[in-house]
C-alpha cells in the first residue's frame, strides 16, 4: 500500500511544509478523490519514507499538494486507471 500525505509547497521558494493537522491516507484514495487529476511535480530526497511530490487539482481547479511513498503498485495502480477509462467520455 503506497502512502501520501498533504502538505503545503511554495512553487515560488521550491519548498515543503508538512502540517500536523494533516493525516496520512492511501494514495489510491487520494487519486479517487481528485478523480485521478494528479501530476508528478518532481523528487523528494530530505522527507522521511517519501520519494516524490505530486499535484492534485480538484474540480474547482484548486491544487492541493501531497508526498507519496512510490512503490511498484503505482505503475500498476496507473495501468488500471488507464483501462478503466478507455472508452468512456
Amino acid at each position: 500500500m503506497m502512502k501520501a500525505i498533504q502538505v503545503i509547497y511554495n512553487s515560488k521558494t521550491d519548498t515543503i511544509e508538512t502540517d500536523t493537522t494533516f493525516s496520512e491516507k492511501k494514495w489510491e484514495d487520494v487519486c479517487i478523490q481528485y478523480n485521478d487529476d494528479v501530476h508528478r511535480i518532481r523528487d523528494v530526497h530530505d522527507e522521511t519514507g517519501y520519494h516524490a511530490l505530486y499535484e492534485c487539482v480538484d474540480d474547482n481547479n484548486k491544487s492541493d499538494y501531497y508526498l507519496v511513498e512510490e512503490s511498484g503498485d503505482l505503475h500498476k495502480l496507473r495501468r488500471k486507471e488507464f483501462y478503466h477509462k478507455l472508452g468512456k467520455p
